[in-house]
């Protein structure tokens, strides 16, 4: 989850898959995500086509001006 939380501070969008039936297990992280993190739940193509549109809304409103991870070579160089 080191990768949702850091996702989170960068208070970027923050998705996952939500299948319609949560019996088929193994989604407890999904879940957590949707409760704790406002995750948008991904269902099927539509709900996937709908996140692309905000994604879209999301890169014209805040595009990133610089990147948030060193490359190897600066972390070699800084290490």
């Amino acid at each position: 989850m080191h990768t949702v939380d850091a996702a989170s501070e960068y208070k970027r969008r923050l998705s996952c898959y939500y299948p319609p039936s949560m019996e088929m297990g193994g989604y407890a992280g999904n879940e957590f995500m949707v409760k704790t993190k406002k995750a948008i739940k991904v269902s099927d193509t539509e709900d996937l086509i709908k996140l692309f549109s905000l994604m879209e809304d999301d890169d014209s409103e805040n595009p990133i001006k610089e990147p948030h991870q060193l490359s190897f070579e600066d972390y070699l160089k800084n290490s």
